[in-house]
């Protein structure tokens, strides 16, 4: 496994990058890793998913899970593509007519 050491002040930290590890972890026992370092943004931000602990974090991945599913992510990358190719196509047509980028 690949990994290494850090220190953030006092507190020891552990870097991962080993695929399958980090994949074991927090797909398949994403249970077992309920409580880590907050990662707090400010203001409502820090009542989301990466700061939350406990029973919080476990019900919100819970309920976030089925949204997530891999046929999901694969519609919404097929979206994402039509878009870019949409973006790109209106940016050309502005460039025919003379016109700068549009204002979106």
């Amino acid at each position: 496994m690949d990994f290494c050491r850090t220190f953030d002040g006092k507190t020891a930290n552990l870097l991962i990058a080993d695929v399958d590890f980090i994949r074991d972890a927090f797909i398949k026992q994403f249970d077992k890793t309920i409580d880590r370092r907050p990662f707090l943004l400010g203001g409502d931000m820090d009542h989301g998913l990466f700061s939350v602990t406990g029973d919080h974090w476990r019900h919100s991945r819970q309920s976030l899970s089925p949204a997530f599913t891999s046929g999901k992510l694969k519609k919404v990358r097929k979206i994402q593509w039509l878009l870019e190719k949409l973006l790109k196509f209106v940016i050309f047509f502005c460039s025919l007519q003379g016109q700068g980028l549009p204002n979106i």
